[in-house]
């Protein structure tokens, strides 16, 4: 297999970027973050506060933007978007101050003992910025939904946490806090998708070209096809030049241009701009049939 073959095969697979991007998201904002002054460390109550809000701040930031690139990546959107920075930016900056406050505040308090407060009250602060982070990329991720993308968070943040506090614990520092948010971006990243692929009733198949096949939740959020910011990119062709969606339990696609309206069953095939997508219907072994080109 060449190198070209191998990065292809891991674009397609959902779980190494949902896992490696993020990873590498979040311990590029853990780097950044080494580099705010020691001395905040040492002073009172709500200086210390301050510092941790701002150190997970300024790591949860590049963590989101990582979640949204991860999301980029697999759907083969634009990764140079102007509109994800801005959003993803200021909701992880947002995330991280209010986990990192809060963190910090009731890990000042008399509160338990140590070991208490250093793994079940950490990772529970983690898990709340989890929570509003996977809110956040609930967003983009379709049919994903806000409920479960927090819950996902929620999960996914209590998990890493555990990680970053067992790593912090037993490696140098630095080290440990590099490779601990690392870790708490992967599963993140992993928690969301386990969800998703939880919950899904049916997938739209994107097949790129032999072994090269993106698959996207359908549910009652339209999943659009078209050459702009489009849930699936492809050149040619107007934004959001169809949509799919599932309506009481029966799964349309329409044509934006002429209008026309198409239900879809378990194993319907069309090709738009040469590009072929087949739905699969969850739990159910794929039927025969079509219903011709789209375009």
């Amino acid at each position: 297999m060449s190198a070209i073959e191998f990065l292809k095969s891991c674009r397609n697979n959902r779980t190494i970027v949902f896992t490696t991007v993020p990873f590498a998201g979040a311990a590029l904002g853990s780097l950044i973050a080494e580099l705010l002054p020691t001395a905040l460390l040492h002073p009172g109550f709500l200086t210390a506060i301050l510092h941790v809000s701002l150190w997970s701040a300024i790591v949860s930031a590049p963590l989101t933007l990582a979640l949204f690139w991860a999301d980029l990546i697999y759907r083969r959107g634009r990764l140079v978007n102007r509109e994800i920075f801005k959003p993803a930016l200021l909701a992880g900056a947002i995330a991280g101050a209010i986990s990192g406050a809060v963190a910090q505040a009731v890990y000042s308090l008399d509160i338990g003992a140590g070991p208490v407060k250093n793994v079940f009250i950490r990772s529970l602060c983690w898990g709340i910025m989890g929570a509003i982070l996977g809110w956040r990329t609930s967003s983009r991720v379709p049919n994903l939904g806000s409920l479960r993308g927090t819950l996902a968070g929620l999960g996914g943040g209590i998990l890493g946490g555990l990680g970053f506090v067992a790593l912090v614990s037993i490696l140098p520092e630095f080290l440990g806090r590099l490779i601990g948010v690392g870790i708490l971006g992967a599963a993140l990243g992993l928690a969301i998708i386990t969800v998703e692929r939880l919950f899904r009733a049916a997938t739209l198949n994107v097949i790129w070209g032999p072994r090269e096949i993106t698959t996207l939740s359908l549910g009652s959020t339209p999943v659009s096809i078209g050459g702009g910011d489009d849930h699936v990119r492809l050149h040619g062709i107007p934004p959001r030049a169809f949509l799919l969606w599932i309506e009481r339990g029966r799964i349309f696609c329409k044509d934006q241009q002429t209008g026309k309206q198409t239900e879809l069953k378990d194993g319907s095939t069309f090709t738009v701009a040469r590009v072929q997508f087949r739905i699969t219907i969850a739990g159910r072994p794929q039927s025969p049939g079509s219903m011709g080109a789209a375009n």
